[in-house]
C-alpha cells in the first residue's frame, strides 16, 4: 500500500483514494507489474482502477453515487471484462441522484417537489414502480409535493397564497382523499382572497 501511495505522490497522481495492493484482482496485479515503473502509464492505471473500484462500490451500495466523476487520467486500456457494465450502472445511479436533486431544486418553494425521504408508505410503493422512468418520477414528485402543500394549507401551516399547482402534475398520482384535500385548500385560498 505504501509503495502505491508513494508512487502516486511522486508521479503527481491525485485520485479520490488510492487502490490498495491487497485489493487488486489477479488481472490488475499482473497489469500493475507491467506499468508500475512507467511515469505515464502508472498514474493512468491507478486512476482507472480506482475509478472502477469506486463504481463497483456504488453498484454494490457501499458508496454514494453523488458527485461521481471520471478522472482525467482514465484510460480504457486498463479495463477488463465487465468493467464497462459496472461503470455504466454506476453512472446511471449517479445520474438518478443528480436528476432527483435537480427535480427538487427546479420547483419553486410554493410547489416544491416531494423529497423521497418524506414519502408516505403509499407514495414509497408507487415510487418503486417507476424504476428508471425519470419523467414519471418528476411528475410524481411534483404532484405529491403539491398534495403535501395542500395539506399544510388546510392545516394552517402554510399560507394559502403559496398554493400553486405545478406544471408537472398528473391526477393519476393522487391517492384516495387527495382531491378533497386539494379542494379544501383551494376553497381556503378563495376565502382568504375574499377577505378585506
Amino acid at each position: 500500500m505504501k509503495a502505491i501511495l508513494l508512487l502516486a505522490v511522486l508521479l503527481g497522481v491525485v485520485t479520490a483514494q488510492a487502490v490498495d495492493l491487497k485489493d487488486l484482482t489477479p488481472w490488475e496485479a499482473a497489469r500493475w507489474k507491467l506499468v508500475k515503473d512507467d511515469p505515464k502509464l502508472a498514474p493512468s492505471f491507478l486512476a482507472t482502477r480506482d475509478y472502477v473500484h469506486l463504481c463497483r462500490r456504488i453498484v454494490d451500495g457501499k458508496a454514494s453515487p453523488e458527485n461521481l466523476q471520471r478522472p482525467k487520467e482514465f484510460d480504457t486500456r486498463f479495463l477488463e471484462n465487465g468493467d464497462v457494465a459496472v461503470i455504466n450502472k454506476a453512472v446511471d445511479l449517479s445520474l438518478d441522484v443528480l436528476t432527483d436533486k435537480l427535480v427538487r431544486e427546479s420547483h419553486s418553494a410554493t410547489a416544491s417537489a416531494l423529497d423521497p425521504k418524506g414519502m408516505t408508505p403509499w407514495e414509497t410503493a408507487r415510487w418503486a414502480e417507476f424504476k428508471d422512468d425519470r419523467a414519471a418520477k418528476e411528475i410524481f414528485l411534483s404532484t405529491r409535493g403539491y398534495v403535501h402543500l395542500a395539506k399544510r394549507v388546510v392545516e394552517g401551516k402554510t399560507p394559502s397564497s403559496e398554493l400553486k399547482r405545478p406544471k408537472a402534475y398528473d391526477t393519476k398520482y393522487l391517492a384516495e382523499g387527495d382531491e378533497a384535500i386539494i379542494s379544501k385548500a383551494i376553497d381556503k385560498g378563495l376565502d382568504d382572497l375574499a377577505k378585506p
